[in-house]
C-alpha cells in the first residue's frame, strides 16, 4: 500500500510542480512583480521544495517546521487570493473613474 501511496505523490508531484513554475514565470513576465506577487513567489517555491521532500523522502528541515508552513501555506493561499483580487478590483475601479472623469470633463 504504502508503493501505490509513493507512486501517486510521485506522479501528482511533478505536472503540479511544472504548473506552479510556468504560473509563476507566466506571472513575472506578464506582468510587473510588485512585493506581494515576489511574496507569493518565495512561498511558492518553498511549499514545492517540501512537496519534493516528501514525496521523495528527503529531509529539509524538520518535520515541525513543514507541519507549521504547511498552515502557513494553506492561510496564505486564501489570503493571498483575496487581497490580490481585491487590488485588482480597486484599480479597475479606479481605471473606470478616471476615464469616466477625462471623457466627461470639459479638459
Amino acid at each position: 500500500m504504502k508503493d501505490n501511496r509513493n507512486i501517486f505523490w510521485k506522479i501528482y508531484f511533478w505536472p503540479v510542480s511544472i504548473f506552479i513554475v510556468v504560473g509563476i514565470i507566466g506571472i513575472a513576465i506578464v506582468e510587473d512583480l510588485n512585493w506581494l506577487s515576489s511574496a507569493d513567489l518565495l512561498i511558492g517555491l518553498t511549499a514545492i521544495v517540501g512537496m519534493y521532500g516528501y514525496v521523495y523522502q528527503k529531509k529539509f528541515l524538520s518535520g515541525k517546521f513543514w507541519k507549521q508552513y504547511f498552515i502557513f501555506f494553506i492561510a496564505w493561499e486564501l489570503l493571498y487570493g483575496i487581497i490580490y483580487d481585491l487590488i485588482v478590483e480597486c484599480q479597475y475601479i479606479v481605471d473606470t473613474l478616471m476615464c469616466q472623469y477625462i471623457v466627461h470633463s470639459d479638459i
